[in-house]
């Protein structure tokens, strides 16, 4: 039994560091983006007609705000619905900004440690805040690598280190 117990909680654990990792650093720019809210984000291309994007059209990007919709499930379960109103390009930026989350920044991202005052620190409180799609299926990057678009809709739920 206590051997069963001790392979979840590596298992969990491996699969938060590997969710963490799977953020890991590109040739880009990453934002810098800490708890005090005086981050920056970085300047966001696409690909539009397989042209490349010039300058004016980035800026102008940037510049229109996206409306996000953020789901926080609490330790009970209790889900609390935020509407974000944000011109950010990420979801990190975007949390921040509206004081939402708290973390720290890290090689890989924003390791997000309090939700709506509610904290899910792995090493204290043996539990994680995981990123959810409107399915509820974890995503495969952080906050700082999930881009936010109009419309788009994301979990924060509290996580237990030993949930199955």
């Amino acid at each position: 039994m206590k051997n069963s117990k001790l392979i979840a909680l590596i298992a969990a654990l491996l699969a938060a560091v590997l969710c963490f990792a799977s953020c890991g650093k590109t040739d880009e720019p990453t934002d810098a983006a800490n708890p005090s809210e005086t981050g920056t984000s970085t300047e966001a291309t696409t690909v539009a007609d397989a042209a490349p994007a010039t300058d004016a059209e980035s800026a102008a990007e940037q510049e229109k705000a996206v409306n996000v919709t953020v789901i926080v499930k609490d330790k009970d379960g209790k889900a609390t619905e935020f509407k974000i109103e944000t011109k950010k390009t990420n979801l990190a930026d975007a949390l921040l900004e509206k004081a939402l989350v708290t973390g720290d920044e890290t090689e890989y991202g924003l390791y997000i440690k309090t939700v709506n005052g509610i904290r899910a620190d792995y090493t204290e409180d043996k539990a994680y805040w995981a990123i959810l799609d409107k399915d509820g299926n974890m995503l495969q990057t952080g906050a700082s690598s999930t881009p936010v678009a109009e419309g788009d809709t994301f979990v924060l739920a509290y996580t237990p280190a030993d949930a199955q």
